[in-house]
């Protein structure tokens, strides 16, 4: 159950079944709770799409080997952890000093990708 929000309160979601309901539409109509609408996955504003691009992408090519591929939950978790670590944060932290500049962007271009 969500927890009250007062009238005139925003909420950013993405297209999920969950925000989509009728009963979620419902209950944010009865409470006056405004939808802003948000592109599911939309990398240009969404910069832990990017990370996770990045985590995949060296997982995968770490698992390329069968060998390295994890055999249980443990290993599972400490790979991915061991990927997060090793992620080139000077770069992400660059994505995400930018992000007022991607916002114009995005509002110059209608919401269309950039």
């Amino acid at each position: 159950m969500l927890p009250l929000l007062s009238a005139d309160s925003e909420v950013i979601e993405d297209g999920v079944p969950s925000h989509t309901s009728k009963e979620t539409r419902l209950y944010r109509l009865q409470h006056g709770i405004h939808r802003i609408p948000w592109p599911a996955s939309f990398p240009d504003l969404n910069l832990i799409e990017n990370v996770w691009a990045l985590s995949k992408q060296k997982l995968r090519r770490q698992w390329s080997n069968p060998d390295k591929r994890p055999h249980n939950r443990e290993e599972l978790i400490n790979a991915a952890q061991a990927a997060w670590e090793e992620l080139p944060w000077t770069r992400i932290y660059r994505w995400f000093e930018g992000m007022p500049i991607r916002v114009l962007t995005v509002i110059r271009r209608g919401g269309r990708s950039t």
